[in-house]
């Protein structure tokens, strides 16, 4: 069902879309193709789908077919519903993992779906996209930050920037997505976030606080 039955099935579909001119496919996948959560059968069947969904979108776009994938984590669906009635606490636990706090409804799972085969995503093909309230981007739960506003960065490989460059803000905030850069708490009562990488400690970046914001606008 999650791989073979696919493909089969799409195999046998794909000449009579090339026939009436094309169309888009849009797989449902899992984030267990993406990265590991357990389950290493699924995982690498899931895994398949999306290099096969890749396959389609190269070798059939000539049809005018596109291929795209959506990669749901975990949807609440009635198959919740046994888990709940043995462990009350479970969606609980389970959300933590998720910066948006909570489990995907299957609703937004079916217009990511109608998103990729309409026409709005008629330049989009080969992605997988997650809807995974964004488990993927990272994990919360082993995550001490809260938030990062940029302000102005400086010593960054021995480059500074005065009056806060844009191309430098910009790389500070691709460090912060890595996760380069993280958050300390203020040491010299200047109502400023100090930040360092701890790849560069010389690489500060310089933060308002809402406080120091605030008084700054009064």
């Amino acid at each position: 069902i999650n791989l073979t039955g696919t493909l089969r099935f799409t195999h046998a579909l794909l000449p009579a879309m090339g026939a009436a001119g094309g169309g888009a496919i849009v797989f449902v996948s899992s984030v267990n193709g993406l990265q590991h959560y357990g389950n290493p059968a699924y995982a690498a069947a899931k895994a398949g789908l999306q290099a096969y969904c890749r396959a389609v979108a190269v070798e059939a776009a000539r049809h005018g077919i596109r291929a795209n994938a959506v990669c749901p984590g975990s949807v609440r669906t009635p198959a919740w519903d046994h888990r709940l009635a043995e462990d009350p606490t479970i969606v609980e636990r389970t959300r933590r993992f998720y910066p948006l706090g909570r489990l995907v409804e299957p609703a937004e799972v079916a217009q990511a779906v109608l998103f990729l085969a309409s026409p709005l995503a008629s330049g989009i093909t080969g992605v997988a996209l997650p809807v995974d309230g964004g488990l993927t981007a990272g994990n919360l739960a082993f995550s001490d930050s809260d938030g990062f506003v940029v302000g102005e960065v400086s010593g960054m490989a021995g480059v500074s920037s005065p009056g806060g460059s844009p191309s430098l803000t910009a790389m500070a905030s691709i460090l912060v997505a890595m996760q380069i850069i993280r958050r300390v708490p203020p040491r010299d009562g200047s109502g400023w976030w100090r930040s360092s990488s701890p790849l560069n400690p010389d690489c500060t970046m310089r933060m308002p606080t809402m406080a120091s914001r605030i008084s700054a606008t009064q």
